[in-house]
């Protein structure tokens, strides 16, 4: 390159170089602005997100605490049932099918607060449970589990962390099912609903036929029909409730006892006991009627869509007869 050139071009990057630095510098400037506004917002949300936690917890832990069901719950949780000691919490546990904690707010609206659930009431409460002890403490637990088959020590204290996160899904889950219990005697049963002490139609008292009454209608919405273990277990749920609301008195003489127990087994589900009302000859004879019924209406229905497809068959080409001899068409293509 020529001198000249050469001086001509180092002038000229010269020049662009002052005429950048100023704004070289004002962009430094404002990076480094940004970079200490960051600094100081992420500290501030950190210490705010801190507090807002700790005031959460501590809201969260004055709710339980004002909240009967969750003592109820936690206290029924802990009993023991002779004579094998059989524990309540294991049984609910087992009842893995469905809710265990939706059954047991059904059966604590009957037996404590002494009324029948309505179907909105029951929907609420299953969607609650559901939402949080399903499909979130499920997943804790489960992950709680493939921590415990790691085997370390960092893997087990991860685990503790994890299962006491599901604990308190658990007891909101159980919060939001009172809180569901609560808007429904405010909002739409107000302050006027009674029950009565004794039932004049079966020897359970009426507490807790509408406590069966209730936890049936939480069976009859999500759709099971507990085999004989989940019966067995169930037993010692309501073993459990009954003792803890009415004393072991009343325990022996309402779950503990079989004739009692089959009273509320078929206020849940009529099909546990209901004897066979027809031989096997007539439930025959009922299935050989019902096919014949069905080949008849297959028959019926071919039918009629035969006809159906005849007759607009027939309307399609009237149709297109009475647009063929309209005067504009003949006029137009004559």
């Amino acid at each position: 390159m020529p001198p000249r050139v050469a001086a001509r071009a180092g002038a000229v990057v010269g020049r662009a170089s002052r005429a950048v630095a100023p704004a070289r510098s004002r962009v430094d400037v404002a990076r480094r602005d940004a970079r200490v506004v960051a600094n100081r917002r992420r500290r501030f949300f950190s210490s705010s997100l801190a507090a807002a936690r700790g005031d959460a917890n501590a809201a969260f832990e004055e709710t339980d605490d004002e909240n009967p069901f969750e003592a109820f719950a936690r206290d029924v949780r802990a009993r023991e049932v002779p004579p094998e000691s059989r524990s309540v919490e294991a049984a609910l546990r087992h009842l893995s099918r469905w809710d265990a904690d939706a059954a047991l707010a059904c059966a604590y609206v009957g037996g404590v607060r002494g009324r029948e659930t309505t179907r909105e009431e029951v929907r609420a409460i299953a969607r609650a449970c559901e939402r949080w002890s399903d499909r979130v403490s499920g997943r804790l637990r489960r992950a709680g589990a493939s921590l415990v088959s790691e085997g370390s020590a960092r893997a087990r204290a991860a685990c503790a962390r994890v299962e006491a996160c599901a604990r308190d899904v658990e007891r909101l889950s159980r919060a939001r099912a009172y809180d569901a219990i609560v808007d429904e005697e405010r909002y739409a049963l107000g302050e006027t609903y009674s029950y009565s002490v004794a039932s004049a139609s079966t020897s359970v008292d009426e507490r807790w036929r509408m406590a069966c009454v209730n936890v049936g209608a939480y069976l009859e919405l999500v759709g099971a029909t507990p085999t004989h273990e989940e019966w067995t277990r169930l037993r010692v749920v309501f073993d459990g409730l009954v003792a803890h609301v009415d004393g072991e008195v009343e325990c022996e003489r309402l779950v503990r006892d079989d004739a009692r127990w089959r009273e509320m087994k078929m206020t849940m589900d009529d099909s546990t006991v209901r004897g066979k009302r027809l031989t096997r000859v007539q439930n025959n004879a009922r299935y050989e009627a019902a096919k014949r019924e069905l080949v008849e209406a297959k028959r019926e229905w071919s039918e009629a869509t035969r006809a159906y497809k005849a007759a607009r068959r027939r309307v399609k080409a009237a149709r297109h007869d009475v647009h063929k001899t309209r005067k504009a068409v003949r006029i137009e293509y004559r």
